[in-house]
Order: C-alpha cells, then sequence, then structure tokens
C-alpha cells in the first residue's frame, strides 16, 4: 500500500515537471500573457508556442509574453540577491543599466511599437528591469491612449528629466501608455555648439560605477583564500607534527580504537588495530601486527557467537624512539608477543568458555616519560567509557611518571598489574596496584644471599646518578646496602657516561672472589662492559659481575648480546622468568617437559612460542630472536595476560563485563610470582 501511495503521489508530483526547467516553467506558468492557467501543465503551455498552434493565440499577448521573458532575463542577470536574502556578487557588479541605442524609429520598422510593448508590459506586471532605451527618430509616435507630452528643448534636458521622475509614480498607476517616455527635442546638426548646450554637457561623465569592493572579481576569492589559509594553518602544523612523529592524524579518526597526539616529538597514545603502530622498530611493529590480527579474530568468533565473553585489557609502555635503544624496543616486543601467544589460546573457535581477549596497545613514551599524560587525558576516558575494559597491565619502567600513572588509575578505580616494575613503594600509589615479580627487596636478597653462597668478601654497586625520580635505581641500590650486611659494600657513581669509570684492572690484586653489581638502565650496560674490562690481560683476576633485572632486555637484543669485544665475559643477571629460560631449546622447539617439573602451563606456552617463532622469521636476521631460551619478558606476559582473562572467566556474568572496583579498599597482595 505505501508503495503504492509513493509511486501515486510521485508520478503527480513529477509529471508535469522538466528536470533542468523548473525555475523556468514556474515563471511562465505564473506570468499574466496568454493566460497559461489554460494550459494544464508547462508542457501543454509550451506546446501552444509552437508553430502550429500560433495561428490560435493572441498575437499582442504572444508579443507581450516575449518583451517579458526578455525584461526577466535582464532582471535575473541583474538580480543583487540569491534566494534567502544571500548576496550575489555578479549582479552586485553590474552598477549601471543596461543601455540600447535605437537610431531611426519609425511605426514602418517596428521601433514604435516595441516601445509601446516594452511601456505596457511594465505597467501591467509592476516588475522593475534594468534597461534604457535611448532612441532618435524624425517623427512623433503613433497616437496613444492619452495624448503624449510635448518634447522639451535638450537645454532643459535635466529639468525635464526630474519633472517626469517625479510624475512617474501617477503615471504608472494610470497605465499611460507614455508613462516611461521623455521626450527630448534635439537641435538640428550645426557645425557650432550654442553656449547653452555645451553648459549642459560640461562635466558630464557617462559610465558605470564602481562595483562595492567585495563584489569586485578576485577579492572574495582572495579573502576566503586568506581564511583558509589563516584557518588551516594551525591544522597543517599539527599534521605536519604528526607525519614526523609518524602519528596518525586522519585515520585515527576513522577508529573508536584509536587515540594519539604527539607530546615532546613522540606520538603517544592507543591503538587496537592497524591504523595506528607505534615505534620504528621491525620487530615492536611486527608484534603490534600480530596483536591486532588476534584482535579482529576475537571480535569475529564474538560476532559468531555473542554470548561467549569478550572482554579487554590495556597493554601500556615505552614504545617509542628507540631507534637509538634497540634493546628496549626488543624487550617491549617480548611482552607483546607474550600476550599473543595467549591471545591465541583464547580465540579458540570450538570453545565457549574461554573469555575473547581485546588487547589496546598504549604508548606512554621513551622511558615512560609520557606515562603521566596518555594516562590522564587518554587511558582513564577510554576505561571509564568502556565497561568492557578489565585493567591495565605492563608499565615497563620506574619512574615518576608511572607512579603518577598508577596513583591516576587508582583514583579512578581501575586495577593494574605491573609486570616487570620492581621500584620499591609502587603499590602505596593504589589499592588497585598488583606486581606480578618481586620488588628490588627480593632482588637485593637474592644478590645478597648469592654473595654469600660464594663467599664474596667485597660488592661494590655501580650505578648512575640516584635522581628521585628514577626510583628502580634509587631503591635498588638503597635496598642492596641494606641487604649486604656483614659484607664490604662499595659504591661507584657516573655522572654523565659510564665511559669516565676506572678499569677494573687498574688495580694489580686479585680480585676474582668480589662481586662487582651493576644497577643501572640496559641502555648503558654494553658501555660499561667495555669500559671495566679494558685492557685486561688477566681477565680471571677481576671481580664476578653480576647485573639487576633491567639487563634481561640487553641479553633479549641478539646484536647487543653478540658483539665480538664483549666475547668471553660472563655475566650473570637477575631473572624474572626462570621456568621459561631454562626450558631451554626444548621449549623454543615447542617441546613438552621442556622443564622437569613444569606442567601443562609451561607446555601449553612452549608450543605457543614455537608457533610464534615461525611467524617471526619474516623479520631480518638482526631483528628476530636467537636465544636458545625462550625470552623470560614473553613468558611473564603470557602469564600477566592470563591473570585478567582468568578473573573474567571466574566471574559470573558472560559477554561484556562491566568491571570497576572501589577507589579505596583492600589492598591485593602477592605471595610469590613465580
Amino acid at each position: 500500500m505505501l508503495w503504492w501511495l509513493l509511486r501515486y503521489f510521485g508520478f503527480r508530483w513529477s509529471r508535469h515537471r522538466v528536470p533542468g526547467l523548473g525555475r523556468e516553467s514556474r515563471w511562465f506558468m505564473r506570468q499574466p500573457f496568454m493566460v497559461p492557467r489554460h494550459s494544464a501543465d508547462f508542457l501543454g503551455f509550451a506546446e501552444r508556442l509552437t508553430r502550429d498552434r500560433l495561428g490560435s493565440e493572441n498575437p499582442e499577448q504572444l508579443k507581450k509574453l516575449l518583451v517579458h521573458a526578455f525584461l526577466q532575463d535582464l532582471r535575473e542577470a541583474y538580480r543583487r540577491r540569491k534566494l534567502r536574502g544571500l548576496p550575489r556578487r555578479r549582479g552586485r557588479r553590474r552598477t549601471a543599466y543596461v543601455t540600447v541605442l535605437l537610431d531611426n524609429v519609425t511605426e514602418a520598422n517596428g521601433g514604435w511599437e516595441l516601445l509601446r510593448l516594452i511601456n505596457e508590459v511594465r505597467n501591467e506586471t509592476g516588475a522593475l528591469d534594468p534597461l534604457l532605451i535611448i532612441t532618435a527618430s524624425d517623427e512623433r509616435p503613433p497616437p496613444a491612449a492619452e495624448p503624449v507630452a510635448g518634447a522639451e528643448p535638450a537645454a532643459r534636458a535635466t529639468r525635464a528629466w526630474s519633472s517626469w521622475k517625479h510624475r512617474l509614480p501617477g503615471r504608472w498607476q494610470m497605465l499611460a501608455g507614455d508613462a516611461r517616455y521623455l521626450f527630448i527635442d534635439l537641435p538640428k546638426p550645426s557645425a557650432a555648439i550654442t553656449p547653452e548646450d555645451a553648459g549642459v554637457w560640461e562635466d558630464r561623465q557617462a559610465g558605470p560605477v564602481a562595483p562595492p569592493w567585495i563584489a569586485r572579481r578576485g577579492v572574495l576569492e582572495l579573502a576566503v583564500a586568506a581564511l583558509l589559509v589563516v584557518s588551516l594553518a594551525p591544522t597543517a602544523v599539527k599534521v605536519d607534527e604528526y607525519r614526523g612523529a609518524h602519528c596518525s592524524f586522519f585515520r585515527a579518526g576513522l577508529s573508536s580504537g584509536v587515540a594519539t597526539k604527539v607530546v615532546d616529538g613522540q606520538c603517544v597514545g592507543y591503538s587496537d588495530n592497524a591504523r595506528q603502530i607505534f615505534g620504528e622498530n621491525e620487530r615492536l611493529r611486527q608484534a603490534q601486527l600480530l596483536v591486532f590480527a588476534e584482535n579482529a579474530k576475537a571480535e569475529e568468533l564474538h560476532r559468531a557467537n555473542p554470548g561467549r565473553a569478550y572482554v579487554s585489557v590495556v597493554y601500556r609502555a615505552g614504545l617509542t624512539n628507540n631507534e637509538h635503544s634497540p634493546a628496549t624496543a626488543h624487550a617491549v616486543a617480548e611482552e607483546l608477543e607474550g600476550v599473543v601467544i595467549r591471545q591465541r589460546e583464547q580465540n579458540d573457535p570450538s570453545s565457549s568458555v574461554k573469555p575473547l581477549p581485546r588487547v589496546v596497545v598504549a604508548n606512554c613514551g621513551a622511558a615512560m616519560s609520557a606515562a603521566d599524560v596518555v594516562t590522564r587525558d587518554m587511558l582513564v576516558p577510554l576505561i571509564e567509557g568502556d565497561p568492557g575494559i578489565l585493567g591495565v597491565l605492563g608499565f615497563d619502567r620506574s619512574v615518576a611518571q608511572t607512579e603518577q600513572a598508577t596513583a591516576e588509575l587508582g583514583a579512578h578505580g581501575i586495577p593494574a598489574l605491573g609486570t616487570t616494575l620492581t621500584a620499591v613503594g609502587l603499590a602505596d600509589r593504589s589499592p588497585l596496584y598488583f606486581q606480578l615479580v618481586p620488588d628490588n627487596t627480593q632482588q637485593a636478597e637474592l644478590l645478597a644471599g648469592y654473595a654469600r653462597y660464594v663467599g664474596a668478601p667485597k660488592v661494590t654497586i655501580y650505578h648512575p646518578p640516584l635522581d628521585p625520580g628514577n626510583s628502580y635505581v634509587s631503591t635498588l641500590v638503597e635496598v642492596v646496602r641494606q641487604r649486604l650486611a656483614g659484607i664490604e659494600v662499595a659504591s661507584q657513581g657516573w655522572t654523565t657516561s659510564v665511559g669516565s669509570l676506572p678499569s677494573l684492572c687498574r688495580d694489580p690484586a686479585r680480585r676474582s672472589r668480589e662481586i662487582v653489581f651493576y644497577a643501572g638502565r640496559e641502555t648503558e650496560f654494553g658501555d660499561f662492559l667495555r669500559t671495566v674490562r679494558s685492557n685486561c690481560a688477566e681477565p680471571r683476576k677481576l671481580p664476578r659481575i653480576v647485573a639487576d633485572d633491567a639487563v634481561s632486555r640487553f641479553v633479549a637484543h641478539a646484536p647487543d648480546r653478540n658483539r665480538s669485544e664483549l666475547n668471553g665475559i660472563p655475566v650473570s643477571y637477575v631473572g624474572m622468568g626462570s621456568p621459561v629460560v631454562l626450558g631451554g631449546q626444548a621449549c623454543v622447539d615447542g617441546r613438552p617437559g621442556a622443564l622437569p617439573g613444569g606442567g601443562p602451563a609451561l607446555d601449553a606456552f612452549c608450543a605457543g612460542y614455537a608457533d610464534l617463532l615461525r611467524d617471526l622469521r619474516r623479520l631480518p636476521p638482526e631483528e628476530a630472536p636467537t636465544t636458545p631460551w625462550a625470552g623470560e619478558r614473553v613468558g611473564g606476559l603470557y602469564d600477566a595476560a592470563a591473570f585478567f582473562l582468568d578473573a573474567a572467566r571466574r566471574l559470573p556474568v558472560l559477554g561484556v563485563l562491566p568491571v570497576r572496583w572501589p577507589r579505596t579498599g583492600r589492598r591485593w597482595r602477592s605471595s610469590s610470582a613465580r
């Protein structure tokens, strides 16, 4: 029924309309000549104007229609405004009437008839038009409805025009036949101009008035161009800034899962798809692409089975400006690879119990320098607007910005899981902060136990400047000194570069029982080894070198680990994922039982890690993982992702899970991470 009504009324509405001639057809059907209402529609009226039908029309009406149409065209051309009062520049540029000069006007050549028709059309329609006709004739016009006024001499033309203009409104109302005529009697041609005529034409200049400046050609275009330049300049500068930082500007706006901004020349923000990939390191970018591919698969599985739990977690780390510290980039890539292994386990099409994970990758800048900004301005609004996000994991480094970000998450009731952070006191920042690995206190106890085990009489701590903003180093040095009670402890710091440190070979005494503990970041560890071991002819006399857990990033990066100048230097370091490391080559190959007592969880991890390595073969040799053991950070994030997914599985509500915790409450406590 509705379709029939639309067809019926649509046909009735459109059958009388000619495409492209809507305005013209309306004008013809509304003008007064030839009685257009005698025709059913515009096509019928147009048919009356054809050659075969003109014989049945009133000739006088036809002539007036033609004159009226001509004047209407002039009105359209000189119209000052468009519809709804908008200014029309083309009309405003025309500041003088169209002037038509007609010479030798007679009744025989139709000149007087044309003037009569124009006058009558103007009287009958009342419409103004921009036409001025100046004629010359040796004869008087034919008799009109009323006597024609006498001609004024040329010397009195100005006075005659003023008088004619004064009488014009009344003459219009009376439909006078000569209402618009102003007759001027010109003198016969003469070689000399009389003083009276000369006075009339003196200082007279004919010509159009200059149009308003806004209507002149190019002015409006120039103004619009300038306005566009001024308005778009900030955007252009911002786009260039984003492009220089490899930050998505336009594509980010097309995806609800991407938000970016440039902070200190770095592209920070979050992304859950390939529209935005952070960092420049190839392995790190490949890891993100694998995460995003699993995100798409999880979303597809959820559409196929809406009753299956679909949850999200945010992975937060420093992913940019790592081109000069590829070991850091590889460490973050390892963590994302662990997340990918867990995603692939969960994205099992045959299961209806395993929650489907969506991972949002958040970049907080180099060394977590923008962690507070990203958390406050981007992650908190994202998480509060999406109840399916269970919490945040990762965190990367123990610095002041990380501490502020942790406090911000706690203030908004958002759980946070630190995967590699070991600084002491982070749990005091938020009641909802949980640390997957023990803090620096446990690391100091391991070092102290090792020193006592090997019978070390002295431990020398090498560290960078103790900056309060670098809580990892400052708390590590403090607790190491406390736990080494009964053992001689010395400190050796550097200010600007580890290259200023003295060589261990400077002292000829045998120090092989001593321990040198490196308490710094991975970025300076290679230079540290080269400096303290320089010019050493008898390495057996040197102290044992033990490094903190940050050095695991250095170890994970094959080009750093395999430098020829470091060949033969034995180094021990604190590890955070011993089961996967001790699994060795068997775990890398995906064989079950890689570590006696490892259990099914380790076997599942090793199988997933072997599959992942096949995907990473496309990377350049210097980027691909080559260690004969699985990266400990891969295992760490594999477990961390399971923390939230297991919580989602245990919660009674499936589907999108509205998980938020009170802003104050019982602090989570860890018994043992591994």
